[in-house]
């Protein structure tokens, strides 16, 4: 889910800069790939509730995992929104994570771990799925705040950051990845800064909410 997410932004965004070039030739070309991956990760990965981790028969082919639509998070920071990814899948997708994620993992007080069985148990199949990841979650709630769910983005990044800064000391050695038992590893990391993404989410959100107040304005 993750890979195939990333792989349909990227080629939007090859569509987008083909266009800006008038590249005719390039646009056509990659719009047909667009629309065949596009077809493909909806068939193969979606199971009615959220995006399947891959399209294998492993045991773990369907765990939630947490950053599941960072293509989607990617083109909607740079100014798209359901071209490429249905509203309504997103909001299920969203749903299921802050439920499985966020509060049956650690009750909202964590941010977000990785992976989630659909069971409702860590998924514990890696080293990786079982930790949480700070600019992931930094990334999710962003994500969050751009699809109105003011309240969900900030107790999912009120997790992390009391995790980071309170419990754990960190808050000039923000790393990479926490563990529930408090165990953490590469201090420093780069990713956190995507927590200057939920910054972006807040002023995309209330330029959003002006455009269509304006627009039913001039409606009326």
């Amino acid at each position: 889910a993750y890979c195939g997410g990333l792989h349909i932004a990227s080629l939007r965004a090859c569509v987008e800069m083909a266009r800006l070039m008038n590249d005719t030739n390039a646009v056509d070309e990659y719009e047909v790939w667009l629309k065949l991956a596009k077809k493909s990760y909806e068939e193969k990965l979606w199971n009615g509730k959220y995006y399947n981790y891959d399209s294998s028969i492993s045991l773990h082919h369907d765990s939630i995992m947490s950053d599941q639509l960072a293509g989607f998070w990617y083109l909607r920071l740079s100014g798209h929104k359901y071209e490429d990814f249905q509203k309504e899948r997103v909001d299920s997708v969203l749903d299921t994570i802050f439920k499985s994620n966020v509060m049956a993992f650690g009750n909202g007080k964590l941010g977000a771990v990785n992976g989630m069985t659909k069971s409702g148990e860590l998924e514990i199949v890696s080293m990786q799925s079982e930790e949480i990841w700070t600019g992931i979650t930094y990334g999710l709630s962003s994500t969050m705040m751009m699809e109105d769910r003011r309240k969900e983005a900030f107790l999912t990044a009120e997790g992390i950051y009391n995790t980071c800064f309170n419990e754990a000391g960190l808050a000039f050695q923000t790393p990479e990845a926490l563990t529930r038992d408090a165990h953490f590893r590469s201090c420093g990391y780069m990713r956190a800064l995507s927590i200057w993404a939920i910054q972006k989410a807040l002023e995309l959100s209330k330029l959003e909410a002006e455009t269509n107040s304006s627009i039913r304005t001039d409606y009326v």
